[in-house]
Order: C-alpha cells, then sequence, then structure tokens
C-alpha cells in the first residue's frame, strides 16, 4: 500500500492543509509603514536578547518570552574545575 493511500496518511495531509489555509485567512495584511515599524521593534528586541547572551563570567544567558508576555531569562554560568 502506498503511503498517500493509507486513511491515516491522507487524514493528516488534510489536516495540515486546512490548517496551513486557516492560519493563511487570519494572518493579517499591514502596510509597509506598518510592517517596517513591527520589524524594527522586532530587531530591537532580538537585538536585546542577543546582548544578554554576554553576561559576566563567560556564561550564557537565553531569553524567552512567557504566557505573559513578560521576558523570560535563564543564566548557564561555567563552574571552573
Amino acid at each position: 500500500m502506498n503511503k498517500a493511500d493509507d486513511p491515516k496518511v491522507a487524514a493528516a495531509i488534510a489536516e495540515g492543509r486546512r490548517q496551513n489555509e486557516e492560519a493563511v485567512e487570519r494572518h493579517p495584511v499591514v502596510s509597509e509603514e506598518e510592517w517596517l515599524k513591527q520589524r524594527l521593534a522586532l530587531m530591537e528586541k532580538e537585538k536585546q536578547i542577543h546582548a544578554g547572551r554576554r553576561c559576566a563570567g563567560g556564561g550564557s544567558a537565553r531569553t524567552a518570552v512567557g504566557e505573559g508576555g513578560e521576558d523570560l531569562h535563564i543564566h548557564n554560568l561555567r563552574r571552573e574545575t
């Protein structure tokens, strides 16, 4: 049996297509000016994240966004052996 003939595979493919179409329909379309404004804000946030990775002690920091939109920071410090 060909994978495409498998009902489970066909159902998974159909669900993936449905989700993709739904995402495209909900995707906002904005003006170039609004897109640029939001892109610059995102780039500034990315810059802060990357700067935060260079913390003291030779360790690294990672930043993520929490469920409430707050920044979450995780620091990994190298231990001297």
